[in-house]
This record gives C-alpha cells, structure tokens and sequence, in this order.
C-alpha cells in the first residue's frame, strides 16, 4: 500500500510539472504573438504618417498647382 501511495504522489508531482511547463509554453507562445503584434502596430502607425505628410504635401496650393500643370491644365486669375 505505501508503494502504491508514493507511486501516486510520483504520478501527481509530474502532472503538476507537465503542467507548469505546458503553461511556461503557452505564455512564451503568447509573448511571441504580442510581440509581432506590436511591431506590426508600429509599422502601420509608421506608413499612416507617411501617408498623412504625403497627403498634406499633396493638398498645397504650389503642389496642386504644379500637378494642374503637369496635365496641361492653367488656372484663371480671378477678377476682382
């Protein structure tokens, strides 16, 4: 009967390991994620600034006049 009982506390004791371990796993797993997460966040927010600076520069009156010109297009001067 104790062969039988420390057998059993044997058994236990490394299901609690094998437990532990699966867990230690599945948070390095879940860190991982988050990391690439995070990096792709930084990336996009990166590209939206970009593209937000290449907007604002896009909508300037000299940029909208230099592109009208670029497909042969004149502006009229307004009469007063």
């Amino acid at each position: 009967m104790k062969a039988v009982r420390g057998l059993l506390v044997v058994v236990l004791l490394l299901e609690l390991a094998l437990i532990v371990v699966f867990l230690e796993a599945r948070q390095t797993r879940l860190r991982y994620a988050l990391a690439k997460k995070q990096e792709s966040v930084r990336a996009i927010t990166l590209e939206n600034r970009t593209l937000l600076h290449d907007v604002a520069r896009a909508r300037r009156p000299e940029e909208l006049a230099k592109r009208a010109s670029e497909f042969g297009l004149t502006l009229k001067e307004e009469r007063k």
